[in-house]
C-alpha cells in the first residue's frame, strides 16, 4: 500500500530522545486528522501503540491488550471469538494511508501499523511526487449515529415493537447525508455482549447513541426516547410518546412516532447538529468538515459579524465544492449568503443614519 505513494524510506533509530519527540509531534500531528480526530476509537487505538513502543513494551503489543486498553473489553476476553481488534486495526491502517495520501504526503516521519502485527513503524521517509489518483486531499467528517435497543418489559409484543421502531429509526436516518449511521444489526448485537452505553459507543465508535425505553398498562404505552453523547455521556434530547395499545400493530402510528423522532435530531436544525454548535468553531482548524460548514452556520446566526461571515462563507464555499452533491450544503451556503446580505443592508443604513 505504502509502495503506491512513492515513497523512499530509510530506517530511522528510534531509541534517539530526538527522535523521539519527533515521533511524538508527528503523531499529534496525524491525531488532527478528521479521520482520527472525530475518532475515539482510531485515534485511542494510534495513542496507545505508539506509546507503548516508545516505552519499550512493544512486545507485550497482542490482540488481548489492545482490546482491553483500547476497546475496553472485560479481563478475560477470548480474542479469537471476538475480531473487534482486528477489525479496527484495519481501519487504523486505512486513515493512515488517507493521512499520508493527504496532508501529511510532505511529512518526513512515516508512521504505520504492517500488516499481521501490531507494533508501529516509525521511518524517516523522503516524499517525492505522489500519484493524484491516490490523493485524498480532504476528508469530509460526518458524526456517526447509532440507534441501540430500547429497554422494555419482557413481553415479547412491545420487544417487537421497539425492534420495529429501532430499525426503522435507523433506516430513516441514512437519508440524511450528514450522518453516518450504524447498522441495527451491529448495534444490537454489540448490545447483546452486556456491554453498557459508554462502551457502546467505543465499540461501535459512535458520536451519538439513540436509545429509550418502553413501558406499558392495561391501556397505554409509552415510549421514551433519548439521544445521549457518547464522549461525555450526557443526554442531550429525549422525548416521551403514548399510543393506545390497540393501536400497537398500526404501522401508521409507528411511522409517526418515528418521524418526530428524525425531524427533532436529523437535519441541519436537529439537535445533533445545535449541540455542536455550542462549541465555538473558532477552537478548531479550518478543515473542510460538514460538521465545520454546520458549527459556522450556528455561530453566524448568533454572532453574526464580518469576520465571522468571511470565515464562514469560505467553509460554505469549500464544502459544496468537495462534495458538490451535498444538498445541506448548498442550502446552508444559500442561508449565509442571505445573512451576509442583510449584514450588508443594516451597515449601510447604519452608515446612512449617521450621516443624517
Amino acid at each position: 500500500m505504502w509502495k503506491s505513494l512513492q515513497l523512499i524510506n530509510s530506517k530511522m533509530e528510534s531509541n534517539s530522545p530526538m527522535r523521539q519527540q519527533e515521533i511524538i509531534d508527528q503523531l499529534n500531528r496525524i491525531l488532527l486528522f478528521p479521520v482520527f480526530s472525530n475518532s475515539m476509537i482510531l485515534s485511542g487505538f494510534l495513542r496507545f501503540i505508539v506509546g507503548e513502543t516508545l516505552e519499550g513494551r512493544a512486545n507485550t503489543l497482542k490482540e488481548y491488550t489492545i482490546g482491553t486498553n483500547v476497546l475496553a473489553k472485560k479481563v478475560g476476553y477470548d480474542p479469537q471469538a471476538d475480531a473487534s481488534v482486528r477489525i479496527h486495526a484495519g481501519r487504523l491502517r486505512r486513515a493512515l494511508y488517507e493521512f499520508y495520501s493527504g496532508p501529511g504526503r510532505s511529512d518526513l516521519i512515516l508512521i504505520s501499523v504492517p500488516k499481521g502485527a501490531y507494533v508501529p513503524s516509525f521511518e524517516v521517509v523522503t516524499p517525492v511526487t505522489v500519484q493524484h489518483d491516490v490523493l485524498t486531499d480532504t476528508v469530509i467528517y460526518k458524526p456517526t449515529l447509532a440507534v441501540i435497543p430500547f429497554y422494555c418489559l419482557e413481553e415479547k409484543d412491545l420487544q417487537v415493537l421497539a425492534d420495529g421502531l429501532c430499525d426503522q429509526i435507523c433506516m430513516d436516518f441514512t437519508n440524511f447525508n450528514e450522518l453516518t449511521v450504524v447498522s441495527y444489526y451491529a448495534s444490537r448485537k454489540v448490545i447483546s455482549q452486556g456491554v453498557d452505553s459508554k462502551e457502546a459507543g467505543l465499540l461501535l465508535d459512535a458520536s451519538y447513541l439513540l436509545t429509550g425505553s418502553i413501558q406499558s398498562n392495561k391501556n397505554v404505552i409509552r415510549i421514551r426516547v433519548q439521544l445521549i453523547q457518547s464522549a461525555t455521556q450526557h443526554q442531550v434530547w429525549a422525548s416521551s410518546y403514548e399510543i393506545e395499545k390497540s393501536e400497537m400493530g398500526n404501522f401508521t402510528v409507528q411511522d409517526d412516532i418515528v418521524k418526530r423522532v428524525i425531524n427533532q435530531i436529523g437535519g441541519s436544525h436537529g439537535i445533533i447538529f445545535r449541540e455542536a454548535a455550542k462549541a465555538s468553531p473558532i477552537k478548531h482548524a479550518l478543515d473542510v468538515k460538514v460538521y465545520d460548514a454546520v458549527f459556522w452556520y450556528y455561530y453566524l446566526l448568533n454572532d453574526l459579524n464580518e469576520d465571522t461571515f468571511r470565515r464562514g462563507l469560505a467553509v460554505m464555499q469549500s464544502t459544496v465544492q468537495l462534495d458538490p452533491q451535498y444538498a445541506l450544503g448548498w442550502a446552508i451556503l444559500g442561508e449565509t449568503y442571505v445573512a451576509g446580505f442583510f449584514m450588508d443592508t443594516i451597515a449601510r443604513s447604519w452608515t446612512r443614519w449617521q450621516k443624517v
